[in-house]
């Protein structure tokens, strides 16, 4: 296996899901909850993380990702996302572990 594709495809889908994060923020803002810190706070973490992973991976080109690659890369990214998804969560709320946090992001992410 290639871990420098798995990582730097991974390092955009992390990236992209940190920019994502400020649609929520816009909305929090846009109704005045508390929810500055702990987004802001996710945002930066999940979009430096990307970053560095794909900055880190830099200068290979893909050309084909092997079956063995790309359940790799779906299968860490699905972590990746409910840990970095889980971030708001867990700053957010006083009473909340990370374990219920990531519970929630992952049932977030699969609609469930």
């Amino acid at each position: 296996m290639r871990w420098r594709n798995i990582i730097h495809v991974m390092g955009l889908l992390i990236l992209s899901l940190g920019l994502m994060m400020t649609f929520p923020l816009i909305v929090g803002l846009y109704y005045g909850d508390k929810s500055l810190f702990p987004m802001l706070s996710s945002i930066l973490i999940t979009s430096l993380c990307g970053v560095f992973m794909y900055i880190g991976s830099r200068g290979i080109t893909i050309e084909s990702i092997s079956t063995r690659e790309g359940m790799g890369i779906v299968s860490f990214s699905w972590v990746a996302v409910g840990i970095f998804g889980a971030l708001p969560f867990y700053f957010g709320i006083d009473s909340c572990s990370f374990t219920d946090a990531f519970f929630e992001s992952i049932s977030g992410f699969t609609t469930t």
